[in-house]
Order: C-alpha cells, then sequence, then structure tokens
C-alpha cells in the first residue's frame, strides 16, 4: 500500500511500504487492504458511530481488530488487517500509530497525562481482547485535552469502564443491607481535584494551631458524594460497538445515565463547600 509506514517490532525502524502478503514475519503494523484470511467466518467491518468518530479510509490502514467470535482457528486479531499482532496488543497498536503520527501532539501528550491521571485497570476490569472500549475511554482525554476540568469530570463520571473499576456503575442509595459505592467519590476528592490536604494559595500546606496539615474532606464528606454517583447504569447496546456479550445492557462505549430504578439516591447531598446539591 503506497505511503504506508511500517514498523519493525526489534529496532522500531521504519521501513517503506509492506512486500506481498503482510511483509515478513518480523514486521508489525502492516496492512494490506487487499487481503482476506480464508477462514474467516466474518467479513470485515468498521466500528462508527461514537463522539467524534467519522467514516473511516480503509487504505490508509485506521482500523483495528475487532473480536468477532473465539471459538475457530482464526485469531481475531488478524481480522481487519494482516499485522502480527495478538488481538489483546491492538489497543497499543492503536495508541502507537496516533502518537507517532498524529499533526497534534501537544494533545496527544496532554491526553497521555490525562490518561495517566484517570486510570482504569485492564487486569481488573477485564476485556483484554477487546480494543473500542478502551480506544472510546481514551478518546475522552484528546477532545478535553484544552478545555475545561469540568467537562472532563463529567465524561469521566459517565464512563461505564471507569464506572466499572471504581464500583460507582450500579452503586444504590442507601438501603437496610447497603451503601454507596464510595470509591470513585474519594477518588474524584482526593485525586482528581482538590487532592488530600488543603493548601494556601502559594501552595503550601495549611495546618492547624498544633501545625498538623488541615485535611481537605473527611469521611462524612466522601459518604456524602457518594450518593451523588447512585443510580448509574449502562445503556442498551448498540449494534454497531463491540461487544461479545449476548446481555443487551452490556455497553462499555457509551456513556452511562441515571435511573430511579437503578438505585438513585434522589435526596439533596452536601458538598465540600456545604452547599446542598440536588
Amino acid at each position: 500500500a503506497d505511503g504506508l509506514k511500517c514498523f519493525q517490532r526489534s529496532f522500531g525502524e521504519p521501513i517503506p511500504g509492506c512486500v506481498g502478503e503482510g511483509g515478513r514475519p518480523d514486521w508489525d503494523y502492516c496492512y494490506d487492504p487487499t487481503w482476506r484470511n480464508a477462514e474467516m467466518l466474518v467479513p470485515t467491518f468498521d466500528v462508527c458511530g461514537s463522539p467524534g468518530e467519522s467514516g473511516n479510509e480503509p487504505i490508509l490502514g485506521h482500523r483495528y481488530g475487532l473480536y468477532a467470535y473465539g471459538d475457530d482457528d482464526t485469531d481475531p486479531g488478524f481480522e481487519p488487517d494482516r499485522q502480527e499482532a495478538y488481538e489483546r496488543n491492538a489497543k497499543q497498536m492503536v495508541w502507537y500509530m496516533v502518537s507517532l503520527n498524529a499533526t497534534d501532539q501537544l494533545r496527544q501528550r496532554i491526553a497521555w497525562a490525562l490518561a495517566s491521571t484517570f486510570i482504569v485497570n485492564e487486569y481488573f476490569v477485564g476485556r483484554a481482547e477487546q480494543t473500542e472500549v478502551y480506544t472510546a475511554y481514551y478518546d475522552m482525554f484528546t477532545r478535553n485535552a484544552f478545555g475545561n476540568l469540568r467537562d472532563l469530570l463529567r465524561e469521566v463520571t459517565y464512563s461505564p469502564l471507569l464506572g466499572e473499576y471504581l464500583s460507582n456503575r450500579g452503586s444504590r442509595a442507601y438501603g437496610a443491607v447497603r451503601l454507596p459505592a464510595e470509591t470513585y467519590a474519594r477518588e474524584l476528592i482526593e485525586r482528581y481535584t482538590v487532592g488530600l490536604y488543603k493548601l494556601n494559595v502559594d501552595g503550601t500546606l495549611r495546618t492547624d494551631e498544633a501545625g498538623r496539615p488541615l485535611a481537605t474532606s473527611g469521611l462524612e464528606d466522601v459518604m456524602e458524594l457518594a450518593r451523588v454517583t447512585t443510580g448509574l447504569s449502562e445503556q442498551l447496546r448498540r449494534s454497531n460497538i463491540e461487544s461479545y456479550s449476548e446481555y443487551q445492557y452490556d455497553n462499555k462505549v457509551d456513556p452511562m445515565a441515571f435511573h430511579v430504578q437503578s438505585g438513585k439516591d434522589i435526596h439533596p447531598k452536601r458538598g465540600l463547600d456545604g452547599v446542598y446539591l440536588g
């Protein structure tokens, strides 16, 4: 394919073009738009419909393997593109290609910094063989790289992937035998926004009369904030997103939504500033 960049895994040196059936076995990130595996059970397809996503141009190689089935002899990582890659590595391949070739390098660097703050753990969440759920999550940071924290926090709060990792997905209001999940609320306060301790305008720690640092929040504050994100659940799965589950609410791409019937706490909640939220 003319203009295609191939990268050799051993040294990361660019190689102009691909030769023959995907190049030599030691080549990686090579795309041949005319290649098809005779054992494929489904045709190659593209996924569209996520925020900011537009139509793909297959000849540019801007596609990645989608998990369509797993009970056959064809590795799903080989389906759209002929490249030496296990399907669990598709996320890394997308990231490397964008990071190396994108013209908006400052945006990409800020997105990486944000993603390193709002982390999700693949080994905890699972779905390592899927690609779109993770690329859709990372796209939040590229979209908001030059935006404001409020907009980013809104998207992060509704993210089903982070909701699963930090347990605010499916969190329910106070009941006889349950409490709202506090993990996300604690991360929101201590890691994503104000931090552990109060600061002076010059950045130094604020302390009490005994010289001890003043905490920004306490357990009661965390419990109050945890009530805000109760009732979040995944939306119905669209037919054009990557999923291999038969469960109709398995949707790790689209933002979650609040539902009273899912345990939303409808009573006022007190914020860190003492002002009550609806």
